[in-house]
C-alpha cells in the first residue's frame, strides 16, 4: 500500500523584501528576465518593486503583499516615473544586455486579485499589463511561489473612461483612500493612454 500523497499548505511569508526576490526569482526563471534593481523609487513619486528586462522589453514589476488596491496604484504611479525619467534611468542601469528603452510591460504579481479586475484593466489602459495570482509554498527555509497568469480579457468591450470621469473610476479601483486629486489622476489616466 502506497503512503497518501504529501500535501503542502500554503505558507505565509510577511516581508515584503522576501516575497520580491521569491517573485524575482520566478521573474529570472519562468520569465526569462533578467532583473535589473529592487525597490527602485519611493510611493510618494512612484515606485517599482522589481525591474527586469528580457530581450527588448522592460517589466516594471508590482508585488502585492497587501491591498490589491494599492499596489495598482503603486504599480500606475511606478509607471509614470519610469516613463518620466528612462533616460536617466537607462544612462544608471541601462547596457547592451539590459537596455531600458524597449516596450514596456507592467507586470502584477497579487495573492488575490478582486475578481472580474482582468475585464476592468484594458479598458483602461495602453501599456501592456500581465496580472498573475501567487501562493508561497513549502517552508520557511525553503519557501517557492506557485503562480498562475490571470487571462486579460483584452475583448471585453467595456466602458473606456474618459478623464472627465475619475470618481467612477477611483470607485473602480478602490483607491479612494491614495489621497491622489482629480488633476493628478487626470494627469495619470493621460499618461497612461499616451504609452
Amino acid at each position: 500500500m502506497s503512503p497518501p500523497p504529501r500535501t503542502l499548505p500554503p505558507l505565509v511569508v510577511t516581508d515584503p523584501a522576501e516575497v520580491s526576490r521569491l517573485c524575482a526569482r520566478w521573474i529570472t526563471d519562468v520569465l526569462g528576465c533578467t532583473i535589473v534593481d529592487f525597490g527602485i523609487g519611493n510611493r510618494f513619486i512612484g515606485s517599482i518593486d522589481v525591474l527586469a528586462v528580457s530581450h527588448d522589453v522592460v517589466h516594471l514589476v508590482t508585488v502585492d503583499t497587501g491591498s490589491f488596491a494599492d499596489a495598482l496604484l503603486g504599480a500606475f504611479t511606478g509607471y509614470w516615473w519610469f516613463v518620466e525619467n528612462r533616460a536617466f534611468l537607462d544612462r544608471i542601469y541601462g547596457s547592451e544586455d539590459t537596455p531600458l528603452m524597449g516596450d514596456v510591460v507592467l507586470v502584477i504579481l497579487s495573492r488575490d486579485p478582486p475578481r472580474g479586475i482582468q475585464r476592468i484593466l484594458p479598458s483602461l489602459l495602453k501599456v501592456k499589463l500581465r496580472l498573475f495570482r501567487y501562493a508561497t509554498m513549502g517552508t520557511a527555509e525553503e519557501p517557492f511561489l506557485c503562480v498562475e497568469e490571470l487571462t486579460l480579457d483584452e475583448d471585453s468591450g467595456g466602458e473606456t473612461h474618459e478623464a472627465g470621469d475619475v470618481e467612477a473610476l477611483v470607485r473602480e479601483l478602490g483607491i479612494e483612500e491614495a489621497g491622489l486629486d482629480g488633476d493628478e489622476i487626470r494627469r495619470l489616466i493621460a499618461a497612461l493612454r499616451a504609452a
